[in-house]
């Protein structure tokens, strides 16, 4: 189980976000048509609705937070090893591990359960999903293993039987967002890559941005937000061509 009081204070935060949110005429949705925001790829939790979804190293551990003075742990649904990241898309929830994809049942929210799982070679695995695909990240030379470094795109339109549908080499892939045809990658110090992926099988670079470290994004109607190792960036991709640079808010990063 997670540690109830650490994790306390980021509930509490998420619903500070969202009740603020709610509050605006600009409140995005969560994929799947929540209303209480949407998160990067590399998120170890999310809220959708009434819950708070977030993981360990072996389990998904749900939280009611309708009261956010009394938010309380509903149970927790153990789905497999080296879990890392967290994404809900409409009724189901899709979990990066560092052994694959694992895809939960969320149609009963306090009750998630397992559906199945994508397996690949020992690796760091973000994932986003959009209509029947899930784009899948592989990063190698960390503490998950391996050395791979690539994109795989997965046919998730039979949640029950995932299969690879492509693969495409990377340097050093960290989170994405998709968001219709535009696929966006955070490829460490490669910087941000930016796809069409109309054609899943033959997809095609549109923007390069080299000189960033980039870690991960939130792509939604328009507006690009990237985090890097230096600060957060927004960009316009709406334009033709190339997305345009918005700004940028500098961070300075802290070392411990």
């Amino acid at each position: 189980m997670l540690n109830k009081l650490r994790l306390l204070p980021i509930i509490l935060l998420l619903l500070l976000v969202s009740s603020c949110q709610q509050g605006s005429d600009s409140t995005a949705p969560t994929e799947g048509g929540g209303g209480t925001g949407q998160g990067g790829s590399m998120a170890r939790f999310a809220v959708k609705g009434d819950n708070l979804y977030a993981v360990t190293k072996t389990d998904l551990v749900v939280f009611d937070v309708s009261n956010a003075a009394k938010p309380f742990e509903v149970g927790a649904l153990p789905v497999g090893f080296g879990i890392e990241t967290i994404f809900p898309y409409k009724d189901h929830i899709f979990i990066g591990a560092e052994s694959g994809m694992f895809i939960v049942d969320n149609t009963n929210p306090n009750r998630p359960k397992n559906v199945s799982a994508f397996t690949h070679i020992r690796s760091c695995d973000p994932v986003v999903v959009q209509d029947t695909l899930a784009y899948v990240t592989l990063r190698g030379g960390t503490r998950c293993g391996g050395w791979t470094n690539e994109l795989q795109i997965v046919n998730v339109k039979d949640l029950s039987n995932p299969f690879l549908v492509a693969r495409f080499p990377m340097t050093n892939p960290h989170g994405l967002g998709i968001d219709s045809n535009k696929l966006f990658i955070c490829d460490g110090d490669d910087g941000l890559k930016i796809y069409d992926v109309e054609d899943p099988k033959s997809i095609f670079r549109i923007a390069h941005y080299k000189d960033i470290n980039a870690y991960d994004v939130i792509a939604r109607s328009g507006i690009l937000i990237m985090i890097g190792n230096d600060g957060l960036y927004q960009y316009d991709y709406t334009v033709q061509g190339k997305p345009a640079f918005l700004s940028k808010i500098p961070v300075k990063q802290s070392r411990h």
